[in-house]
């Protein structure tokens, strides 16, 4: 085998190969089909409303990107094989994971498209996903009551106070 270190992302490649023997005796060329070189995006992910929020770099020659998720199990000690969240287009830099499960541990990865070619996959970060605890508030004798949610997987909750000025 070779590798072609000699590329660039986007860039449309084609390769053959020649068997050789002594006396200058060459096999016929093998034609191939071309390939378009995908780079692996870069996947940061982070807690947000509703889910958990990906984002990536653009990848030159992409068409869309195909979303895949993997989930931890604290109780076997693995992760889950890659499941395939969704394909966006080619525009598509970020996707929210809104079927993520409040206490569980994800890892993500989106590898670039362009018709059958895919890139490589690349694991993000691991991620405990926090749902954000829905918060009440109320007046009590005393000053003001704050109420919330209890969210899978948190250890604790810390509360922030903002004061509107008229």
């Amino acid at each position: 085998s070779f590798t072609d270190k000699n590329v660039k992302a986007g860039g449309i490649y084609k390769y053959t190969v020649r068997a050789l023997a002594s006396g200058g005796v060459a096999s016929a060329y093998e034609g191939t089909a071309t390939l378009v070189y995908l780079i692996t995006p870069t996947v940061k992910i982070a807690n947000a409303k509703g889910g958990i929020k990906g984002s990536w770099n653009a990848v030159a020659g992409a068409q869309g990107y195909a979303i895949y998720r993997s989930e931890y199990d604290a109780t076997t000690k693995k992760w889950s094989n890659w499941t395939n969240l969704g394909t966006t287009n080619s525009t598509a830099k970020s996707f929210t994971d809104k079927t993520a499960v409040s206490g569980k541990t994800y890892r993500y990865t989106v590898r670039a498209v362009n018709g059958s070619n895919m890139s490589l996959y690349t694991a993000s970060n691991t991620l405990l996903y926090l749902a954000e605890p829905a918060v009440t508030i109320a007046n009590a004798k005393a000053g003001i009551t704050v109420k919330w949610t209890k969210s899978g997987g948190a250890t604790g909750y810390t509360i922030y106070r903002s004061q509107y000025n008229s």
